[in-house]
């Protein structure tokens, strides 16, 4: 519910299941934001580029090739904020706070 609030997954995604590596993604994610590591946006750049196909199997994974100059952006995007990410949280913080 929260994932869907900061639009970090589709309102009608399907139900997650618990550990399930988008869910775990997502869990990551919405951690980050709560202690302030990344703002909403970057949150959403990531999930956008790294969980961009859901479990319905018509829709694809949305790669650099299928998606042209745009997908070059999301990728520099969304590494950018993983780097983010990664400098400026402890994930033994997160595992513990898990």
């Amino acid at each position: 519910m929260r994932a869907a609030q900061m639009e970090l997954v589709d309102v009608d995604e399907p139900a997650l299941v618990r550990h399930e590596a988008r869910t775990e993604v997502l869990d990551l994610l919405l951690w980050a934001v709560e202690i302030g590591a990344l703002k909403d946006i970057e949150a959403q750049r990531i999930a956008r580029y790294y969980l961009s196909a859901s479990a319905r199997p018509e829709q694809h994974h949305l790669t650099t090739r299928s998606s042209g100059h745009e997908g070059a952006l999301l990728q520099q995007h969304a590494s950018r904020a993983v780097r983010t990410l990664r400098t400026k949280t402890d994930l033994a913080q997160y595992l513990a706070a898990a």
